[in-house]
Formats: structure tokens, sequence, C-alpha cells
């Protein structure tokens, strides 16, 4: 069920081993990084997204140190707008299996708030 959902296409996720591999990835990872099948089990490090985020593997990072979920609002090449969010994969055990990494288009949202933050000023 869980599959089906993140398959659907309404979720950008990827999943990463503890040695920061790639384990997993939903089609629509290819919006915010250049994923190929063939990536699975290559190092995050090893791939270059196509969006603005110099936090990104440092967040990683802490994540995987045992730190807080993260998030971060990012912009791609092109301008979009996502809100990235890096939080423990847990497994069924109760323990850390690794880095979970998901991304929303914000895009729309931003553009009907910033009307109203430019009037609140």
């Amino acid at each position: 069920m869980q599959n089906r959902v993140l398959l659907s296409g309404a979720v950008m996720a990827v999943f990463l081993y503890l040695d920061l591999k790639l384990q997993w990835f939903t089609p629509t990872m290819r919006n915010v990084f250049p994923l190929r099948p063939a990536d699975t089990g290559r190092r995050i490090a090893d791939l270059v997204p196509i969006f603005r985020n110099p936090n990104f593997y440092t967040d990683i990072q802490h994540v995987v140190s045992g730190g807080e979920p993260c998030e971060a609002v990012i912009r791609d090449n092109g301008g979009r707008c996502f809100l990235r969010k890096t939080f423990p994969y847990i497994s069924e055990t109760g323990a850390t299996a690794g880095v979970a990494i998901t991304f929303a288009d914000i895009g729309d949202h931003m553009r009907t708030e910033a009307p109203r933050h430019r009037n609140d000023a």
C-alpha cells in the first residue's frame, strides 16, 4: 500500500542506506535529481542535483549522526521552489536504517503567499 502511494507520482522521495548509498527513489524524484535505476547503490554525494542547496549533504550527515530532522526551502536551476525534508528512516525494529528525503513543490503556495507578505511589511 505505502509503495503504491509513493509510486503514484504524488511524492518525491529518496531513501538512503546509513552509508549514504541510494537505496530507493520514486520516479518523480527526477524532477529534482537526474536519477536512473542504475544509480541505486551509488553514494548520494556522487550524484549532482538540479537544485541549489548548500546544506543538502550536511543535513543528511546531521540526520545520520542522530540529529533531528532538517528541512529547507530550495530552488531548482529553473527557479521552481521546493520544501525539502530530511529525516531518519526508521526500521520496523525502531532502529535508524537510513535517511529519507522528500521534496514538495511549493511554488504555487509561495506565489500566493508572496503578495500577502509584501502587504504585511
